[in-house]
């Protein structure tokens, strides 16, 4: 059996890749690269993850989950993209002993925060602008909570930069860098800001502050005080396994209330909204 396989382990969970092409297995390692990763040859088969094959033409790739094709395209970024969020879909569904949230999460010093929203509020190029400015990078996407301690977790996935993104974060600076990946013909690459190993926490924070983000283009920044129930009830509205651990993420988030100042911030420029979070009475 040709092509190889890569174990990935993050959150107290594992899944694997089996791929007919190096070069997947390489991107894969790229992306992955701050995670748990083991390859080996293909001797067996995988039943615990995923096989992308790339068709003899080598212009249609196929990805199976559990012996059932999930995608066929004929764009490799369009294979990769795809297979780099499955992959976090699978490690979050069997993560283990944490409280998972839809946000963005940076830390300076000591001092955490936590940035839940939906798709499009700006957590990614939020994270993106403040990693730029000395905060370290914990994730701009899926937020892990230790769910006895209640800080957080570094959980390093790469920022899928997607439409005008790019351009927003102009220029990126030292502590970010752009990956794209494609071939020459290819219309749109997969684009990702990779952290630097320096930009990335080594350790857990408390969270000290938890901000919804709104982004408006052309609009003022406002940074405003929310009650704390409502931060409660926005923590729980994010939260990625709730199904799994109710009673126990409702006491954490509870328990995070009583500690934490909540806000929600307008913005439509990412240089004020970086200044008027670096203005929070953190230090």
């Amino acid at each position: 059996m040709a092509g190889s396989v890569l174990r990935i382990q993050a959150l107290g969970a594992a899944t694997e890749v089996r791929a007919d092409s190096e070069r997947l297995i390489a991107d894969l390692q790229g992306l992955f690269r701050y995670f748990d990763l083991e390859e080996r040859p293909a001797d067996e088969t995988v039943t615990n993850g995923f096989y992308a094959q790339i068709g003899e033409s080598l212009e249609c790739y196929r990805l199976v989950r559990h012996n059932e094709q999930i995608l066929r395209t004929h764009s490799y970024p369009h294979l990769l993209a795809h297979l780099e969020f499955e992959i976090h879909a699978e490690l979050t569904r069997r993560a283990e002993g944490c409280f998972l949230i839809h946000a963005g999460a940076v830390a300076l010093g000591e001092c955490g925060f936590l940035f839940p929203g939906d798709r499009g509020t700006g957590k990614t190029t939020l994270v993106a602008c403040l990693v730029k400015h000395g905060f370290e990078f914990f994730t701009d996407d899926t937020a892990v909570l230790d769910l006895h301690t209640g800080r957080i977790v570094p959980h390093p996935r790469p920022l899928n930069i997607k439409g005008k993104t790019q351009q927003l974060l102009q220029p990126l600076g030292t502590r970010l860098r752009i990956a794209s990946y494609g071939n020459a013909s290819e219309p749109y690459p997969a684009r990702y800001a990779m952290p630097c190993p320096d930009s990335i926490a080594k350790r857990p924070r408390p969270v000290r502050f938890v901000i919804f983000p709104q982004r408006q283009p052309g609009a003022c920044v406002r940074l405003e005080p929310l009650p704390r129930s409502e931060a409660v009830l926005g923590l729980m509205h994010h939260a990625l396994n709730l199904p799994r651990l109710p009673k126990e993420e409702f006491a954490l988030a509870a328990r995070m209330a009583r500690h934490l100042e909540s806000y929600r911030i307008v913005f439509g420029d990412l240089e004020r909204a970086s200044e008027a979070i670096h203005g929070l009475p953190f230090r």
